[in-house]
């Protein structure tokens, strides 16, 4: 989250959450043999996906990056949140990097 005060700028949270697929979206990738059923059961061997409803949080910086490099940028809406999320990158991972840093602070006192 950007807040701005001001002039000045300060990162919220530090994490980013996401949401787990609708009933919906499920439906349809089943429905077209969509060729990412395939690379989900690939990459959910010993992994989770999210079912419809759950939520994850990337909250440090390294998880983040990586989630954007397995971002496939040959599907149209991956690279789409791809370029979304990359307009951002510097800042949610600078907020992340200060969170991360304030929580081993406040660990350490």
């Amino acid at each position: 989250m950007l807040v701005t005060f001001g002039r000045g700028r300060a990162y919220g949270m530090g994490r980013l959450f996401l949401q787990g697929p609708s009933e919906f979206d499920l439906t349809v990738l089943v429905d077209r043999g969509d060729p990412l059923l395939q690379r989900l059961a690939e990459e959910e061997e010993g992994g989770h996906r999210l079912e419809p409803g759950e939520w994850a949080c990337y909250g440090e910086a390294q998880s983040f990056e990586e989630f954007m490099a397995w971002l496939n940028v040959k599907g149209h809406r991956e690279v789409a949140l791809k370029n979304s999320l990359g307009k951002w990158l510097d800042h949610v991972v600078a907020g992340m990097k200060k969170r991360t840093a304030v929580r081993a602070q406040n660990r350490s006192s």
